[in-house]
């Protein structure tokens, strides 16, 4: 069973996003229903320029319903504050809404069954700029590429900017994958800056598009197999490559956790 993208109308960014998570804590499209404990379906701001998509929720974001709170979250928390943003001023949501048994990946089955509700989000929201969180929602949007191969390179997909990275849960596992991420991170704010250029010049008419096209570049030799059980709660039990900042527990109002 596939969910639609229903429009949320002229609705607020806020309200748009629970209209969804409404949709979601009631789904049962797929076996994952069966299994969880609550629907992760994402938290951040409404109207984020930024949005971060993972693949699925791990133990611990199955218990609290929100997304990247364990050691991998707070490798992300440290990225994201180094472009420097806070997580209430960005979105994060996964590919799945619901945990994944075992913190496998999910399969495409799974996968299909949630689209229509990543599809909403991002429709609500409508970010300028998309950061894929290792290989599994890269194949979303770009299927057959390699994040190895095309990470760090921001190209035009649908009229937003899509830049692939590696997932916190990889990099912890993999040091030279933690300061790649870092290097892909300072090409944010020059990706964003990018992405409202061309919004504005499609928005006024005018012909500065960029060409359209997934990145042609060489692959990093990176140890180990990157998406091969990287949601959230993998890293939980690995020694971390460094020490990670917690944030604060509190979100600042205008921020909306879908729990």
């Amino acid at each position: 069973m596939t969910v639609s993208n229903e429009s949320e109308g002229s609705d607020s960014g806020v309200s748009a996003l629970e209209k969804i998570n409404a949709r979601i804590s009631g789904c049962t499209a797929c076996a994952l229903s069966e299994s969880r404990t609550r629907t992760v379906p994402g938290e951040g701001s409404p109207s984020a320029e930024i949005m971060f998509i993972g693949e699925g929720p791990g133990q611990s974001e199955d218990e609290q319903g929100r997304p990247f709170v364990g050691r991998a979250g707070r490798l992300l928390d440290e990225l994201i504050g180094s472009i420097p943003m806070r997580r209430q001023d960005v979105f994060i949501a996964n590919m799945v809404k619901c945990r994944p048994p075992g913190n496998r990946n999910p399969d495409a089955s799974e996968m299909d069954a949630c689209s229509g509700y990543l599809d909403s989000q991002l429709a609500a929201i409508d970010p300028v700029l998309i950061v894929t969180l290792g290989s599994v929602p890269l194949t979303r949007f770009a299927p057959g590429s390699k994040v190895t191969a095309i990470r760090g390179k921001a190209f035009e997909y649908e009229g937003r900017w899509l830049l692939p990275t590696f997932h916190p849960a990889f990099a912890l596992r993999n040091p030279d994958a933690v300061e790649l991420m870092r290097a892909d991170f300072k090409t944010i704010p020059e990706a964003l800056l990018k992405g409202i250029e061309v919004r504005m010049a499609r928005e006024s008419g005018g012909s500065e598009i960029p060409e359209s096209g997934i990145p042609m570049a060489e692959e990093k030799d990176v140890k180990g197999e990157e998406g091969s059980g990287d949601v959230e709660e993998a890293a939980e039990d690995v020694q971390p490559v460094a020490e990670v900042p917690v944030g604060p527990d509190e979100k600042p109002s205008g921020q909306v956790s879908l729990m």
